[in-house]
């Protein structure tokens, strides 16, 4: 049987790596599909604050499986107790983890689908290519690699001949 001080350690160490494991799977999802509520809420603080709460609920709301698994871990005097995925054969963090994501997906909206370049995404790449300082030869490496010269071709074409029709006719 183990000491209060040895359950509270446990305990401790067992929602930190909860937390660390929600927080990774949350992360992109929060950021992508609920961007407004990331950004109303309070950002990169918001979403941790969140994290924390989800960890708790799902580990230590009444007739949890964590709990269940604590309490036997608490009480046994075997050499090699049971693992969480032992008793309940599902994985710890990845059990935890779906269970927050479901929770989370239940509090808040997902935002509106938006146009490619509406996306946050888009934004980030210009300012990566900014900040890269990219040159001609690589960006045509960039596009011809996403396949998209043709397009790129296309496009480039009817706006020089827009642009030129336009000045024609001044």
């Amino acid at each position: 049987m183990k000491n209060t001080k040895e359950i509270k350690k446990q305990k401790r160490k067992d929602l930190q790596f909860i937390i660390s494991a929600i927080t990774f799977e949350l992360k992109e999802i929060a950021y992508n599909d609920y961007f407004d509520t990331w950004e109303n809420s309070g950002g990169m603080q918001w979403f941790f604050d969140e994290c924390v709460d989800l960890a708790k609920k799902v580990m230590f709301s009444d007739g949890s499986k964590y709990l269940e698994w604590l309490s036997y871990w608490a009480f046994t005097n075997d050499e090699y107790p049971k693992t969480f995925t032992d008793m309940f054969g599902e994985c710890f963090d990845w059990y935890h983890m779906d269970l927050a994501r479901k929770e989370f997906e239940s509090r808040y909206d997902k935002d509106e689908p938006k146009l490619p370049i509406q996306r946050n995404e888009v934004e980030l790449i210009i300012n990566l290519l900014k900040k890269i300082d990219v040159d001609g030869e690589t960006m045509e490496h960039i596009i011809t690699n996403v396949g998209m010269e043709e397009q790129i071709f296309r496009q480039l074409f009817n706006k020089f001949f827009v642009k030129m029709s336009e000045n024609c006719f001044r």
